[in-house]
């Protein structure tokens, strides 16, 4: 992530703005942006005026979302063990 910083350092000098900065694994097909594109899911939830049914609602679709990108995020950021390895 520094280097990424500094990329992103150098070209927004002097009033410059990235629209897109892609990067992929030398193993995959399509590279991802890295401003937008990282983890992105959508789902219309069941949202109501309950707090607790609303904090479960959103917990489920996370816990689904990260479930459905683990091996991506293993392979981009390794696997992390309970010890934080």
């Amino acid at each position: 992530m520094p280097a990424v910083r500094n990329l992103i350092g150098l070209g927004t000098r002097n009033e410059g703005v990235f629209d897109k900065i892609e990067v992929k694994l030398a193993d995959d097909q399509h590279p991802i942006d890295i401003l937008t594109d990282q983890i992105r899911n959508t789902e219309t939830l069941d949202l109501r005026n309950e707090v607790e049914h609303n904090w479960q609602t959103r917990q489920e679709f996370l816990e689904r979302t990260f479930a459905a990108n683990l091996p991506t995020l293993e392979r981009i950021y390794g696997h992390g063990g309970a010890d934080g390895e």
